[in-house]
């Protein structure tokens, strides 16, 4: 897609392993253009990002219940 359209792409998925596992991946890259500007190539890197992503959700459960916490001392 990155190529048919000439553009340079970043994108964040998830993939399920053999073993069940979900992993969080981030693909960015940048097309490599000729001496007459067409896109001949692309580079980029993969990144598994599944430690920050779930480090992230932990935070955001972990606000959450204590702004629950907090509602239910305040309404006490």
């Amino acid at each position: 897609r990155a190529l048919i359209e000439e553009n340079d792409y970043d994108m964040e998925f998830r993939i399920q392993t053999k073993d069940s596992g979900i992993r969080y991946i981030r693909c960015e890259g940048r097309c490599a253009r000729n001496s007459e500007g067409e896109v001949d190539a692309l580079f980029g890197i993969m990144q598994d990002m599944t430690q920050r992503v779930l480090y992230e959700q932990e935070l955001t459960e972990a606000k959450n219940v204590a702004e629950r916490a907090y509602a239910a001392r305040t309404q006490f």
